[in-house]
Parts: C-alpha cells; sequence; structure tokens
C-alpha cells in the first residue's frame, strides 16, 4: 500500500451499420474502492491522444507530499487540509495512488466512457489490482530509554 499503479483506457468507437456516424468518446471516469484522505473515490480520466474514433485515457497527473505521503490532485494544494504550505511536493505521475494503511487484498476498480455515437454508447471496464504489504509492517513500536 502507499504505492500509485498506472493503468491506460483505450476506447475505439465504430459502427458498421453507417459509417457517416462516426463517435468517438470523450471522456471517461474512474471509481476506484479507496482514496487518499482529502481526495474522490470517483475520478476523472485525463485525454491523452484522440485519432479518428480511438481515445486514449490516462490516470490523472498525482503529487505527493515528501514527508507525509499524502496525495494530492495539485501541485499547490492550498484548499487542502493535509498541506501546510512548506512541505516539499514531489511529481508522483499519472498513478492512482493506494492509501499507506490500506489492508492486503485484490481491489476492483471501474472505468466507465461517456456515451459516444449515434447510439450513445458507453465502454465499461472492471479491472483489480492485489496490493500487497502495508508501509507500517515494517515498523515496530517500542519504548527506547537514553
Amino acid at each position: 500500500s502507499g504505492y500509485g499503479f498506472s493503468y491506460e483506457v483505450n476506447g475505439k468507437y465504430k459502427n458498421d451499420w453507417n459509417a457517416n456516424y462516426p463517435g468517438v468518446f470523450a471522456a471517461a471516469k474512474a471509481q476506484y474502492p479507496f482514496a487518499d484522505e482529502g481526495l474522490k473515490a470517483t475520478q476523472d480520466l485525463e485525454k491523452k491522444e484522440l485519432k479518428d474514433t480511438t481515445a486514449k485515457f490516462l490516470p490523472k497527473n498525482m503529487y505527493l507530499s515528501e514527508a507525509t505521503g499524502h496525495v494530492f490532485d495539485s501541485k499547490r494544494p492550498t484548499k487542502s487540509l493535509y498541506w501546510d504550505g512548506q512541505e516539499k511536493i514531489i511529481d508522483g505521475g499519472q498513478k492512482w495512488y493506494s492509501p499507506l494503511k490500506t489492508k492486503d487484498g485484490v481491489y476492483t476498480f471501474n472505468v466507465e466512457t461517456a456515451p459516444a455515437g449515434i447510439n450513445e454508447m458507453s465502454l465499461c471496464l472492471t479491472e483489480q489490482v492485489e496490493i500487497k504489504g502495508v508501509a507500517y509492517d515494517d515498523f515496530i513500536k517500542r519504548r527506547v530509554f537514553p
């Protein structure tokens, strides 16, 4: 847990009935089973590429606090309760991050595109990510006497 995972969605709309009615998936959303504090579990994906009837989507860019590990969706998260304005923020790339306290297991997430074409078709995908190990597993709580 505490690590990010990336993926891409490539959606292609094709209408065999009438080529005069092309369509393209203009937007996509992901519904995750977990989100770091201050983030919503439902996120818009970023459109990376648009060619003819094919659209490519990726998770939007995330940023991490170097000290606390909190995840933000902005390089300057001034509205967040979890950023003191002093901590260094590092680029986390186009990934979705599991919170540090996420328990081991297989988690399912869903992606759905906005409707496209004359028939208003959506692409609905279900994927899984497996989390093994928690950042806190390696810590041992004990008293230290000087």
